[in-house]
């Protein structure tokens, strides 16, 4: 259920392709085909110079997200759990299930989210890091621990449903649901079209813009026919957190972190940047 934006992923791929290119003549300066023929410091001068100079040519490429981004491809842990959440997560399930475990930690660390360890006793246990080995030291300790993020500071908010068939009933019926219908509308997006069977689950990933005062929510509902939604939000003055439980920290919803693994447009909204509308002067 989650929308790309076609001219933002054309400009990302023609991005990477710049790069591509642009590693490929820096690798056959050092005589090799292949970073893993350099050493680790070569290699990674290879890589920072890779990106640099191939996105001299867009002057809004976010530079330190591409430079975490292939950090994050060399480092010997990301691949291998890349490869095991994408293993773990292919048939879907309960969309309001939560991420756990070492192998989600680092995926979304990989791609620029900020995460830490989380329970329902203390929230946030330590600082959230996208730093892949920090988080591995953190989760050597509690390997099988929930894996937290910052709702209310993150550039996207979550809408999960176990019965997109009911949403649009929901969204009508519920005044607590005002801001997902806005959020809904803002987007130019419209409701999912019926799947054609009942409790089949969903998910929506909306941009966060800086004006934003907008709610955790959770409706539960306990008619037979009818599905229930949660909406991962809130917001933050400062470093105080609002509108979130736990100090604005909640798990990572597992349909989250399978989008992460299969959907390359949603893991480049982990850590997009939230800027201000322009204003018309």
């Amino acid at each position: 259920m989650f929308k790309p934006d076609p001219l933002a992923d054309k400009a990302g791929a023609i991005l990477f392709e710049k790069i591509d290119q642009r590693l490929e003549s820096l690798l056959a300066e050092h005589g090799v085909s292949d970073p893993g023929e350099l050493g680790p410091t070569q290699m990674n001068e290879v890589f920072q110079r890779a990106i640099v100079e191939a996105a001299g040519c867009f002057p809004n490429a976010n530079i330190e997200q591409l430079a975490h981004g292939f950090r994050s491809f060399v480092h010997p842990a990301f691949m291998p759990a890349w490869d095991r959440v994408k293993s773990a997560t292919a048939t879907g399930g309960d969309p309001f299930a939560l991420s756990s475990g070492v192998d989600a930690v680092v995926l979304l660390a990989g791609f620029g989210l900020a995460v830490a360890f989380f329970d329902f006793q203390h929230g946030i246990l330590e600082k959230p890091t996208n730093d892949i080995d920090i988080v591995l030291a953190m989760f050597s300790r509690r390997p099988d621990a929930l894996v937290g993020y910052d709702t209310s500071g993150a550039p996207f908010y979550v809408l999960l449903t176990d019965c997109v068939r009911t949403l649009s009933k929901l969204l009508g019926t519920h005044t607590s649901l005002f801001d997902v219908r806005r959020l809904f509308a803002r987007s130019g997006g419209s409701l999912p079209r019926d799947p054609g069977n009942a409790f089949v689950p969903g998910m929506v990933i909306f941009a966060r813009e800086p004006s934003d005062m907008i709610s955790t929510i959770l409706v539960h509902d306990r008619k037979p026919d009818v599905g229930s939604l949660m909406l991962h939000a809130g917001w933050r003055v400062k470093d105080q957190a609002y509108g979130a439980p736990y100090d604005g920290y909640l798990p990572v919803p597992v349909a989250l972190l399978r989008a992460v693994a299969y959907e390359p447009a949603v893991a480049s909204s982990l850590c997009r940047r939230v800027t201000p509308r322009p204003r018309v002067h």
